[in-house]
């Protein structure tokens, strides 16, 4: 399956490391100095020690920011019993089915992302599981076509329908304050707020 996987998450150890200097949520493209060490980002891996700019020579390196990349390491498992019965008796037609299922996945929509550290973390019921799901299917010829006078205006007449009952979709949740120290909150197609 298609996922989105973060390639340069921001690192937590090293975030924690250097909140004395301010590094917290949503930080993980500042510059930090902390014990006379100045540390560009806490992204890895692509991310470099800050070079001061006031000591002939040094350079200017600049964190890289996250960005997300397609990758099908995505998987998921469908298991399901399924029962029908049928019945048909003078002008009425019943279908009843039932499907008890579960469905799990560790990105259940088109580039969905995905633990950028241990991708088998995200891995968790579906977006689209429903555990029980009961249709009935009817069908009935309405007996106008007994009826002499009128039978080209009555005949061939039914009604017919489907009902279906079945368990609500699981609640999905979403890190939305990067509490996580990883900055991966918009690096896929699939935005989480």
């Amino acid at each position: 399956m298609l996922s989105s996987q973060s390639a340069n998450p921001g690192i937590p150890s090293l975030c924690l490391a250097l909140a004395a200097a301010g590094c917290g949520p949503g930080g993980e493209n500042n510059i930090y100095t902390l014990g006379g060490v100045t540390t560009a980002g806490t992204r890895g891996p692509f991310s470099a020690p800050y070079r001061n700019t006031q000591v002939p020579g040094a350079g200017f390196i600049v964190p890289f920011g996250n960005d997300s990349y397609f990758i099908t390491i995505g998987n998921s498992v469908y298991h399901s019993a399924q029962v029908n019965w049928r019945h048909t008796a003078g002008n009425l037609q019943v279908l009843l089915g039932y499907t008890f299922s579960k469905s799990i996945d560790d990105s259940s929509g088109y580039g969905e992302q995905i633990n950028p550290y241990n991708p088998r973390l995200s891995r968790g019921l579906s977006a689209f599981d429903s555990t029980h799901n009961f249709v009935i299917s009817y069908n009935y010829r309405l007996p106008f076509d007994k009826i002499e006078t009128a039978k080209a205006l009555t005949h061939g007449w039914e009604i017919s329908g489907v009902t279906t009952f079945s368990t609500g979709l699981p609640i999905t949740l979403a890190e939305t304050d990067d509490r996580a120290l990883t900055g991966t909150g918009f690096g896929g197609p699939i935005v989480l707020p």
